[in-house]
């Protein structure tokens, strides 16, 4: 998967800091980053359930799909990527139609991999912060 920006985007728009300040918020001093646990998680992950979601969809397993969106939607949630996972949601609800309800909808699985490479950028630059 490509680690360039697919469009032009302001980076520090792309997460909702209330969902990265309520991590921040459970932290221990002294413990290990939390945030940074919960961020390296999520990119270890996530990557593999966007491919997932590709190949389910070009395999027409709309139960996969269903699946592979939902995870993504709510691991993306948990990081602030509310952008990323309302795309999930509404392919999750698609599929949840059947297959033939996914038809025609290659653009969008194709645009959620698209924002999963920005979201990367952005956490990975929330990382270095």
């Amino acid at each position: 998967m490509s680690s360039e920006v697919p469009e032009e985007r302001d980076l520090s728009t792309v997460l909702d800091s209330e969902a990265l300040d309520t991590i921040k918020s459970l932290e221990q001093p002294g413990m290990p980053s939390l945030l940074e646990r919960v961020i390296n998680t999520y990119l270890e992950t996530a990557e593999p359930i966007v491919e997932q979601l590709k190949d389910r969809f070009a395999a027409n397993d709309a139960d996969g799909v269903m699946h592979a969106s939902h995870s993504l939607k709510s691991s993306s949630a948990n990081v602030g990527a509310k952008r990323l996972s309302g795309m999930c949601a509404e392919i999750e609800s698609y599929s949840r139609e059947g297959i033939e309800a996914l038809s025609g909808l290659d653009e969008r699985i194709t645009k959620i991999a698209e924002e999963f490479v920005i979201v990367k950028q952005a956490l990975h630059s929330e990382l270095k912060k």
